[in-house]
């Protein structure tokens, strides 16, 4: 059983069975609306979705430098809604198992994030996961290392 809190894993991770599915899927969006309307979060949510919102943000703003300023202050706006003083006690209190699904996760001198560039699946970090979950931390599950922050 995970305790609660958020999880960050790469999607094929999920394919792999290294956890048990989820009870209930969301987008990201859809996550931080439920969390910002106080409406119902599960016990377990998967979250997918948010990495490739934050690929189409820096496509659009030009990739490059331009694209990675973009998406860190997309990624600092989210950060604040997800820790904002409600929505962190809100977590606490109802203690949910968040999974965050991207198409690639990497941990080095930082948990790094983003999509895979199709037909190669070569990765594009956009993120550090740092920036997103400010206390995260490598956690175990079946011997794969997973980003995990307690709310």
């Amino acid at each position: 059983m995970l305790a609660s809190g958020f999880y960050a894993l790469e999607k094929n991770h999920l394919q792999q069975g290294i956890i048990p599915p989820p009870q209930k899927t969301m987008s990201g969006l859809g996550f931080l609306r439920a969390l910002r309307h106080e409406q119902s979060i599960p016990h377990e949510l998967l979250v997918t979705g948010l990495d490739r919102m934050l690929y189409q943000i820096y496509r659009l703003c030009g990739e490059g430098t331009t694209g990675k300023q973009a998406v860190r202050q997309a990624v600092d706006v989210l950060s604040r809604l997800l820790y904002n003083p409600q929505s962190r006690q809100r977590l606490l209190v109802e203690a949910p198992v968040v999974i965050f699904t991207m198409e690639y996760v990497e941990h080095g001198e930082h948990w790094q994030a983003g999509v895979r560039i199709r037909p190669k699946n070569e990765p594009l970090e956009l993120f550090w996961l740092e920036q997103l979950f400010p206390r995260c931390e490598v956690t175990e599950i079946s011997e794969v290392s997973v980003c995990y922050c307690h709310f």
